[in-house]
């Protein structure tokens, strides 16, 4: 075989390697993928988590109070006095969304929503988020970024709340 076949084949394996991981690490949203194609809403998955670095880079984490596994952090908020708001349902937790989130995003805007432990990120609109926020708004730790990096909102599930840092 010459060495243009050998490098063509090399590529090609590469392609479809990369493609198995992509499609492994698309599996892990899959329900939230399904819901935005079903409702032809426009959506961007980035897989890099360059927005859940920038987070973790930018802004000052502790260990949550309570917890002793490896990933159990959350925002300092003595850093940036953020917005808190407890609920004990999930159908509070979409009136709180759905109430405070346009106070501080523009309904235009983007946001990305990251996950911990490796899931690609979602970038959508606010406003299909606030269509369905349980539906993106569910892991065990979950932030949502405006696209321009003003605003972060923080789940917590086991501690019921909800917290908004208004980074401008």
């Amino acid at each position: 075989m010459d060495k243009k076949k050998q490098q063509y084949l090399l590529k090609k394996r590469q392609s479809l390697q990369q493609e198995i991981v992509l499609n492994k690490l698309r599996d892990k949203i899959s329900f939230q993928i399904a819901y935005l194609k079903k409702n032809n809403f426009n959506f961007t998955l980035y897989y890099k988590n360059e927005y859940l670095t920038w987070l973790q880079n930018s802004l000052p984490f502790i260990k949550r109070e309570n917890c002793s596994g490896q990933l159990d952090y959350q925002i300092n908020p003595n850093t940036f006095k953020p917005n808190n708001y407890t609920f004990s349902s999930s159908k509070e937790m979409i009136d709180i969304i759905r109430e405070q989130l346009p106070k501080v995003i523009s309904i235009n805007s983007l946001v990305i929503i990251c996950y911990d432990g490796g899931n690609p990120e979602i970038e959508i609109s606010l406003q299909t988020l606030l269509a369905n926020p349980t539906t993106f708004i569910n892991g065990a730790e979950t932030w949502l970024i405006a696209k321009n990096k003003s605003v972060v909102l923080e789940y917590i599930c086991f501690k019921n709340t909800l917290s908004i840092f208004i980074l401008e």
